[in-house]
């Protein structure tokens, strides 16, 4: 959203980057969580939050565009123009490609699997779970 203070060759903006390499968008965020945790009730919490923020963007950028050196009108057309907050058919294909591009370059272990999630919401709003990852390890053993 800034550009450097120092002088740099080349200044990268890697969802940029990635969207016109892979011509698919760039995950930037997700919840998530494995198999055998019980989300009962998370995932609505979490769309219902989702949206109070895409129904107050104006207000957001209102509160926020000056601790981060925005103007206000900036700040809103950075929100409404550059972030979505929905993980849709396009997103999870992005995301796909980055993670087999990854598991290539030994940076994530083989074997995850990206599912779609039964729910009452349109495909656009629905949540996906990923298998096959190991659970974190303990830090005390």
């Amino acid at each position: 959203m800034h550009p450097p203070d120092e002088e740099f060759s080349a200044v990268w903006d890697l969802g940029d980057q990635w969207c016109r390499w892979a011509e698919l968008p760039f995950v930037f965020a997700m919840w998530t969580a494995r198999d055998d945790t019980d989300l009962r009730g998370v995932d609505e919490a979490l769309c219902a939050a989702r949206d109070a923020g895409v129904a107050n963007l104006e207000e957001i950028a209102d509160l926020e565009a000056e601790p981060i050196g925005l103007g206000r009108d900036a700040c809103l057309a950075y929100l409404r123009e550059n972030l979505y907050f929905f993980l849709g058919p396009q997103e999870l294909q992005g995301l796909e490609t980055f993670y087999r591009h990854a598991v290539r370059l030994g940076a994530a272990p083989a074997g995850c699997q990206f599912q779609r999630i039964p729910s009452s919401r349109t495909l656009r709003e629905s949540a996906y779970s990923v298998s096959g990852v190991e659970k974190p390890r303990s830090l005390s053993s």
